[in-house]
């Protein structure tokens, strides 16, 4: 009886312990620091918040490129979490939201590839599985605020008249999207707004 109230003890303790910010921020930070040293830039974090396994919370997401310009930086992002199934890579998310997240790719005038080019080359080189046909990714509700996007094209001159389509600056986006559906078939959404 002293042994099951004990380990009663310790399980109530950890499930407790593993709710707290600082601790779901301190295994973060473990993860931004192996993903840092995988890509060789330094990935910043800032609070994460885990909620029951089905909500995530986090801000200040900072992913440089290779040269240290802004790749990605999210400023705030939730995920609520409908089902997933990592064993057939299908993944069912009820909500995403985006707020403050900037994303900024280029094609250095040096080089051939974009700038986002080295983290598909990490996941390409080490997967197992050459299959990868039958993923899913459905997102029911994603809501983007106070977010930018730009591209930019070191290699084309620039346009004096007209839309430039090589370079590229969208600011204060917002906007909202419905049944996202992203498989090898299909890329698919509803915009709202």
């Amino acid at each position: 009886l002293f042994i099951i109230e004990n380990a009663l003890i310790i399980i109530i303790f950890l499930a407790f312990a593993v709710r707290t910010s600082s601790l779901q921020t301190f295994v973060a930070e473990q993860v931004t620091n192996y993903l840092s040293k995988r890509f060789n830039v330094p990935i910043s974090l800032g609070k994460v918040d885990i909620s029951f396994f089905d909500r995530v919370y986090f801000d200040r997401l900072f992913i440089p490129d290779q040269k240290g310009d802004t790749l990605l930086y999210i400023n705030e992002m939730f995920i609520n979490i409908d089902h997933f199934d990592i064993s057939n890579v299908s993944f069912n998310i009820d909500e995403i939201g985006l707020n403050g997240a900037n994303v900024e790719l280029k094609k250095y005038q040096s080089e051939k590839v974009l700038n986002y080019q080295f983290i598909l080359n990490e996941f390409n080189s080490n997967s197992d599985d050459t299959n990868n046909e039958d993923f899913s990714f459905v997102v029911n509700d994603l809501s983007i605020t106070n977010s930018q996007f730009s591209f930019d094209n070191q290699h084309e001159k620039r346009v004096e008249f007209g839309v430039d389509y090589n370079h590229i600056h969208l600011k204060d986006i917002n906007a909202k999207f419905n049944a996202v559906n992203i498989s090898p078939a299909i890329y698919l959404a509803t915009i709202q707004e």
